[in-house]
């Protein structure tokens, strides 16, 4: 959301708009920004269900009056504000936490407070504990693996289709 841990300065929270995330800006002024010819067409497709799961690479620890962890519900609130007008306030939006780590669910909770207090529906997406073992080896660095992915779908459609109403 408001760090890359691996280099480079492209966020998550810039590519929501690319229709290909991994083109980026050709204007070296502006790497965050996004070529009209890559800019998602949000007229041609419109969600019923958004899930967003940001902020494990922010590494925001457990003090949330941190400079950084402001910054860091500042902008995702802003991310879901800007998704929100698009597609309209039906639009559910599912705000994830974990599993690789869970420092920053109390950010998540925050956000969803607040842009629910705005008329925004949405809630938390609990995938906290899907790397514990318990479904499968993880990938490298501590990302989950297949069989964790099944597991967080499987979990995740059923929370979604209950909430949604589907």
């Amino acid at each position: 959301m408001v760090a890359n841990c691996c280099g480079g300065s492209t966020l998550g929270s810039d590519i929501w708009t690319r229709t290909l995330a991994t083109l980026g800006s050709t204007n070296k002024s502006d790497p965050h920004g996004t070529t009209v010819e890559n800019t998602w067409q949000f007229s041609k497709w419109k969600a019923d269900a958004v899930v967003i799961n940001l902020g494990t690479k922010d590494h925001l620890g457990t003090n949330s009056s941190s400079k950084k962890s402001k910054d860091f519900m500042a902008r995702y609130e802003a991310l879901v504000v800007a998704v929100a007008k698009i597609y309209g306030e039906n639009t559910g939006f599912f705000l994830a936490c974990g599993p690789m780590s869970s420092d920053y669910c109390p950010e998540v909770n925050s956000v969803i407070s607040s842009v629910s207090s705005k008329g925004i529906k949405a809630y938390l997406l609990n995938q906290v504990g899907f790397d514990s073992g318990k479904y499968g080896k993880d990938c490298a660095y501590g990302h989950p693996g297949s069989q964790d992915d099944i597991a967080m779908a499987k979990n995740g459609s059923v929370f979604i289709k209950e909430i949604m109403g589907w």
